[in-house]
């Protein structure tokens, strides 16, 4: 009974549904990263040369 209802199932929609999920995420990461302005990128980069307390530093 239980192999029944598991064989009836359409299983192979969500593989092509998780596909079409990680494509729009992946075209709108992108197109967001090509439309942002120089000076925001600029800024996004030296955020690891940053020096935070906010972060916390440990040892001081």
């Amino acid at each position: 009974m239980l192999s029944d209802v598991f064989g009836n199932l359409r299983l192979d929609v969500f593989p092509t549904v998780g596909m079409v999920f990680f494509l729009v995420a992946f075209v709108a990461i992108g197109w967001r990263t090509m439309r942002a302005p120089g000076r925001e990128m600029d800024d996004d980069a030296r955020i690891p040369l940053r020096e935070s307390d906010s972060m916390g530093s440990k040892g001081e």
